[in-house]
This record gives C-alpha cells, structure tokens and sequence, in this order.
C-alpha cells in the first residue's frame, strides 16, 4: 500500500482481485477500484503486489506479479484513474519504488530469470567449508559444495532488481506492445486462425461434446520422450523408453506431442493449481516455498489442493466455470487429498463379491498387502472440503482413490470404467472429465515397492486402458482427451487440432515390464529412498529422488547430468 502526498487517499494493491482499492483516509472507507487487468474480459491472474506513488501525486505505478509488468496508472486531473501503458518486467515483480525525482523505478523480481538450466552437477552443503572433492586418478566429483544454491527448482531461482528510467508516452507505447506480446493477449486472434478449426472462439461452436482431462504425475518431457524424433528433446535424458511407455508412444505417434510443453509451476502445489486454474494465487505463489524448504520439514500443511481456502485462484477452477455455464462434469481424485484419515489400516478385507457394498475405493491388490484370492480391500470413502471446494459436492467419485503410491493405478481404471459403462448405458457421459493418475510418481527404489519401471508401466497401459475403453464406446468421435503430468502449462493449443476426427478404435498395448516387479534391498538408492515419504506427492526430495532413478535405470555407473565425471552422490536437500 502507497499514501498519496497529501494524505488524503491510501492506494492498497488487492492482489486476488486484479485491483487496486482506493481507500478515503478521513472515512477510512473504500471509495473507489481501480482495475490493473490487461482487458475488461481477462481472468483474474494479474496478481498486483507492490505499489509507489511519484513525489507530484500524478501517477501511480503497480506491479503485477501475474502478468510480469508494471502498470502505468495516471491520477492527474479529475478524470477518473486510468492505465497509461504498462511495462515489461522480469518474473514475478514483488515490489516497486520511484526515484524523488521522479526519472527511475527500482522494480524487484521474486523469480528473476528463472531456474534456468539445472546440470551444474552441484549440491550445497551448509557445513563443508571445502570445494567439492575430486579425485586426482578417477575424476570422481562427490558434487557437494558449500555453493549457495542446488539443483532444485525452487532454489535456483534469485531475485533482480531492476532499475528501469521511467518512459515518455512513446516509449511507454512501445513498452505496452511488448508486454501484450510476452503475455500472449492477442494469441487468440482471429486473423490467425484456420476458420476449419475445430477449437471455437468464446461464445463459437465446436464438434467437440466432451472432454477428459488426465493428469499424470511429476515425469518431464525427456524422461519419456527425450529420445524420440523429430520432438525437441534430448536422447540422453530419457529413462522410461517406448519399451516401458508403449502406449504413451504409441498414442503420440498417432495424435501428436507437445514437445515444447513448458511449465509455469515449480512443484506440486502450485502445478495442479495451474492444471486446474491456468493461475495460481497470490497465497500459493508466496507459500509453498515454506512447505517445500530444505530439509523436509514440512513444519506447515499442505494447504495447495483443496484443504484450504486461503490458497484457492481467485479465477475459480475448471469446475467452478463448468458450473457456472452448466457443463455436467466429474472428478476423479484430483483436488481431494490423501491424508491420514484414508490410511491402508482403515481398510477391510471383503469378499470380491460384495465389492459393489463397498462404498470407497476397492483394491484388488495394494503393494506392501497381501489380498487373498477372492478378496479385496474396501477403503473409507474418498472425501472433499465441502467449504473449499463447493461445487464439486456430488461431482466427484469418492470410490476413487487420490494420490496413493501403494494403490494399482488397475483399480483406478476399473473405478473410472464402472463409472463410464453406466454414463454409456445411460447417456449421461458428462461433458467434462479430470482424473488423476499418478503413479508414474514412483517411490524411487524404496525395498518392496514397485520399481521405477514398473510403476511407470502401469500408469503408461493405464492410460491406453481409458483411451480403448472410450474409443471403443459411441462417445470417441466427440471426445478429446488431453495427457499431461501435473506441472504443466501452454499458451492455447488450437494450432495441433485438425477439422476431421480420427475415429480408428485405440486398443491398449500391453506392459513390457511387470508390473509385480519390486525393488530389491540392494537396489541403487534404496536405503535413502526408505528415509523418504511417500505418503503424499512432493514429500520426498525430488531431486535427490531423480538422480537415484537416474542410476537405478541408467546404472550406477552412470555420470547424472551435469556431472563431471563417474557418478554423482545424490543430494540431501531440495524437492521438486
């Protein structure tokens, strides 16, 4: 918040609202707003945070965290406050200052540059006063270094500050163009588009009748598709080859990929916010980074998928706009959370054949539980916070497990097709569907867990089983389906659809890995991965979980990117 010189108003950037609230100091009363979005129509995500004021009073400038500018709000005269222009910042503004003179904005970026390229190879240790070791005859770097900063996301980033002279009206305009074209505002042009386009315009038609969303969970682009061509990737990345993601492959080869897929999220938290929302608030943005501190403290809830109301988009979710234009619509296990009240010990042992009086979710096996032939485990109902999450009372599976390593991603899909199989008898499919699976997370070498490759077998045929079980149904010639793990996100993507269906059936390829197979105690990493928790996603270290898939796939022997030479220890902090 700002006081104007004289005293009389106090500016306060209300950073869930796109707004700035202009607040009477004598009345202590709002009496007016002013808007910071880059349109009348836009969705909230301009996320204003910090403010200042010129010396005269005239003008006021406002950092948008969401839209990554300052705006130029003029307060000269009696007209009432407007946006002069806008401009380009680095990622993530957090604050602004005014030189006395009026001539220099000091701007401060929470993201900076962003992460940039992680393959240094190094990882802190707050203790070593030393450089890292290597070793004169085998070139062994242990790769831990009393460096500031890590291989995880979340720590690579570092602030700027940026000293920006402030622009005549001309340049100012050009500013403002800039800033349009970094935020992609005029990506929807109509002047750009194929009027064959299947994709329609706010208030158009489409063949489209029915969507299904999937999220997956954790995996990059070159862990799965590194090696294949012609996509931008890099073959030497790649851990899960088409030889144990046949489907996923297979379904790429057919329907194309989005190579250049990139991420807006950093982690969990604000990914499947992202997922959900295309924004994540201004709660979210500042918080996770205490949730996902060093160390693995967890020392705060995870309060980022639908246990907390503070954290929710101020846009709503796909299910809010779902509602509001009264679009039928289902979710399975995303934004619900796996937490102690669902625990494997609540379990019961039925016989299969009353599986159906089972009203949560059913496991035919569960990975560390032995089921005897003709039984299955019956778990507690699967439950939303109704106060947080309203509109997805009675739009949501609670037979259908969340996030849960132990749980076959198998009984997902025969949840969701018990489901489907009704909606076709019925003709009741509704127009949009979310469902969650995420095991392609794995649990790293953990002993007794599945391993890597089975895991992520298991969640590749699940997701061949749901696209030949819809495309084998009267709904797959008006359906799309969109695959993407949970941290993703794109400018629109009408450019990959084209005007006519491909309505071939899909049949699902079959694992080329078992998926019974489990990790050894002598597997690489497997004593560090047992200190690890599994419980929920992103409660482990990420990246030290990646390096050990990394030499458990590729082999011990293996340098992890970035290395310089033989193989690298993994780390003891970060996550990701």
């Amino acid at each position: 918040m700002v006081l104007s010189p004289d005293g009389h108003q106090l500016y306060v950037t209300d950073g869930n609202s796109d707004a700035v609230s202009v607040v009477d100091t004598d009345t202590q009363k709002e009496i007016g707003r002013i808007s910071t979005a880059p349109s009348p129509h836009a969705p909230l995500s301009s996320s204003p945070q910090g403010i200042a004021i010129s010396s005269d009073g005239h003008t006021l400038y406002v950092v948008d965290a969401g839209n990554n500018e300052v705006a130029v709000i003029s307060l000269k005269g009696d007209d009432a406050p407007r946006v002069l222009g806008r401009i380009p910042t680095a990622w993530y503004p957090t604050s602004v200052n005014v030189s006395q003179n009026n001539n220099t904005l000091y701007v401060t970026n929470g993201k900076g540059l962003g992460a940039g390229p992680n393959a240094n190879g190094l990882y802190p240790n707050p203790t070593r006063t030393n450089p890292p070791i290597v070793d004169a005859i085998t070139g062994y770097n242990d790769g831990y270094c009393n460096c500031t900063f890590n291989n995880y996301t979340g720590s690579m980033m570092v602030g700027t500050l940026s000293t920006i002279e402030v622009p005549g009206p001309g340049r100012l305009a050009l500013y403002t163009q800039q800033v349009m074209l970094n935020d992609h505002v005029n990506d929807l042009s109509v002047n750009e588009r194929d009027p064959n386009n299947p994709i329609p315009l706010p208030g158009g038609t489409s063949p489209i009748k029915h969507v299904i969303y999937i999220i997956k969970e954790n995996r990059t682009y070159d862990q799965v598709f590194g090696d294949e061509q012609p996509g931008n990737g890099d073959p030497n990345l790649a851990l899960f080859h088409r030889d144990n993601t046949p489907n996923l492959h297979a379904l790429i080869d057919r329907f194309g990929v989005l190579d250049n897929f990139y991420a807006d999220a950093e982690v969990s938290a604000d990914g499947h916010n992202w997922a959900m929302s295309a924004n994540a608030s201004d709660y979210n943005e500042h918080m996770w980074p205490q949730d996902y501190s060093p160390g693995q403290g967890r020392n705060r809830g995870y309060d980022f998928e639908g246990t907390s109301a503070i954290n929710l988009s101020p846009g709503g979710y796909l299910w809010d706009a779902a509602a509001e234009t009264q679009i039928s619509y289902r979710d399975y296990g995303e934004f619900y959370q796996f937490d102690q009240n669902y625990p494997v010990s609540q379990a019961t042992l039925i016989p299969e054949s009353q599986a159906n009086s089972c009203a949560g979710p059913i496991a035919h096996s569960y990975t560390g539980v032995t089921v005897p032939a003709g039984q299955v485990l019956c778990f507690l109902p699967m439950d939303i916070n109704a106060q947080v999450t309203p509109n997805l009372v009675g739009h949501y599976d609670p037979r259908y497990r969340t996030y849960d390593s132990n749980y076959r991603e198998a009984d997902r899909v025969a949840e969701w097709q018990r489901e489907f199989t009704q909606f076709v008898a019925n003709t009741t499919f509704p127009q949009l569907e979310i469902v969650r699976l995420p095991n392609d997370h794995t649990q790293g070498t953990t002993p007794g867990k599945l391993t890597p490759q089975a895991a992520v077998a298991e969640n590749d045929k699940a997701v061949g089983q749901i696209i030949d079980i819809l495309s084998h149904s009267k709904y797959w010639a008006d359906t799309a389906v969109f695959v993407t793990e949970d941290d993703a996100h794109a400018i629109p993507m009408w450019r990959v659809f084209s005007s006519k269906a491909d309505s071939t059936p899909y049949s699902v390829l079959p694992e080329t890995i078992p998926v019974t197979r489990v990790n050894s105690a002598t597997a690489y990493g497997a004593q560090a991965s047992m200190q690890m928790d599994f419980s929920q996603e992103d409660r482990m270290p990420m990246d030290e979980l990646n390096q050990i898939l990394w030499h458990a796939i590729k082999g011990a022997n293996t340098a992890y990117p970035g290395a310089t030479g033989g193989t690298s220890t993994p780390a003891p902090e970060s996550d990701g």
